[in-house]
């Protein structure tokens, strides 16, 4: 459901993460590029999070699923999956 996944949901969330201390100033968080990222009112998110927490926000390079950690958790998923025979 994109009015559960979009920009405003992640940006609500990160507001919860914020109001409960989950950050720390000098912290660091990578994100990638997907739209709820940076879409919507959170095109200026690098600059509210660092102004607002002091958090440094880096995004990872388009096309750089090697750098992603959870897309190398979802390549060894699938491998998995193709080898279980359906029925």
């Amino acid at each position: 459901n994109e009015e559960k996944n979009g920009a405003d949901e992640f940006a609500l969330q990160l507001e919860m993460a914020i109001a409960a201390v989950f950050f720390c100033p000098g912290d660091v968080l990578v994100l990638d590029n997907a739209s709820i990222h940076n879409g919507g009112d959170n095109s200026n998110l690098e600059e509210w999070l660092y102004d607002t927490v002091g958090v440094l926000l880096v995004f990872l390079p388009a096309r750089s699923p090697e750098l992603n950690p959870i897309e190398q958790v979802w390549k060894i998923l699938v491998n998995k999956l193709q080898r279980v025979p359906l029925g």
